[in-house]
């Protein structure tokens, strides 16, 4: 048996992309799921909350659209870096707390590429993770970057370097919560069964004084709440509750590893692929889905209310996440 133990807070609320390994095949189409989380929400002086959407411009290049709440428009920053569009490429979009985006993509030679791209449209290299297949990646507290992938769980720091690790032979780690609320380490969710009981969401504590664990049993993860759905992505709401959705369709919240299933994107919004789950308020999240004119935003709430925020038809949205 793994390892990788029960740590399940009882006094605070807890809150994908396929594979093309074997380990981590999902059966899914690889561009219908990509997206990366990221936590963070503050409003702007309207009061209204500002988003920021992955898409691809009509020419193949990276864009960055900006939104308000209401789907109105704020800005699109172009660039001139081309996503690839091959089979089993991933992009996924991070905003960084110091005022860059980061795009999880892949080099010429298919080897993992994490580029940062500025408010201007400015494109450069942060890094090229020791890791394959990298999935998504999110914000740690002290602002280092927090690396998804197949078997492993991977710490950068703000020049791209790798500063911790921990390898699990049994998981394969498709989206994180960087900064959860409630819990001391990131959060990841696996999909492959990082332990013996099957996939979990588990919670990352990185040991200063030895980052670096090549165990092949997860010595630093540590089970906060199952996931027997296999679903690829999470996020958290305003409350540190967990919410996940994926494969299954079907959309989750989890307090203290107690999970309770709020209904299908299909039943729900009419919609299908959910790519994105971002907090919007102390028991709410930003739902992106594909939807029949392109892209669809909506909240979901705890009590399974809904309300569709806005669509979206000039472009697929790829990935979403609230600006801080």
């Amino acid at each position: 048996m793994p390892s990788l133990s029960h740590r399940i807070p009882s006094l605070v609320l807890v809150g994908a992309a396929a594979a093309f390994t074997s380990g981590c095949d999902l059966s899914l189409d690889l561009e219908a799921y990509p997206g990366s989380i990221d936590i963070s929400g503050a409003q702007l002086e309207e009061e209204e909350p500002s988003l920021a959407a992955l898409a691809r411009s009509a020419a193949g290049d990276l864009e960055i659209i900006l939104f308000e709440e209401d789907g109105t428009v704020e800005e699109v920053i172009s660039t001139s870096y081309s996503l690839a569009d091959a089979e089993g490429v991933e992009h996924s979009l991070m905003r960084h707390s110091d005022g860059f985006f980061l795009v999880t993509s892949r080099t010429d030679d298919w080897m993992p590429l994490i580029v940062r791209v500025e408010d201007d449209g400015l494109v450069s290299e942060f890094a090229r993770p020791q890791v394959n297949p990298m999935y998504r990646i999110d914000e740690a507290p002290d602002g280092g970057v927090i690396v998804a992938a197949e078997y492993d769980l991977v710490k950068l720091d703000l020049n791209g370097v790798e500063v911790a690790r921990d390898h699990n032979n049994l998981a394969c780690w498709t989206d994180v919560v960087g900064a959860p609320l409630v819990f001391d380490g990131a959060v990841a969710v696996d999909v492959m069964g990082a332990t013996s009981e099957g996939p979990v969401m588990a919670e990352w504590i990185i040991d200063e004084a030895s980052p670096f664990s090549d165990s092949s049993e997860g010595v630093a993860t540590f089970s906060v709440g199952e996931n027997p759905n296999r679903d690829e992505i999470i996020g958290q709401d305003d409350s540190g509750a967990l919410w996940t959705s994926g494969r299954s369709g079907i959309l989750q919240r989890s307090v203290a590893g107690s999970r309770t299933e709020l209904g299908t994107a299909e039943d729900l919004f009419g919609s299908y692929g959910v790519r994105a789950l971002e907090g919007r308020s102390e028991n709410s999240v930003y739902v992106l889905m594909d939807a029949g004119i392109g892209s669809q935003v909506a909240e979901l709430s705890a009590d399974g209310d809904t309300e569709v925020l806005f669509e979206y038809g000039e472009r697929l949205l790829q990935d979403l996440v609230v600006m801080p």
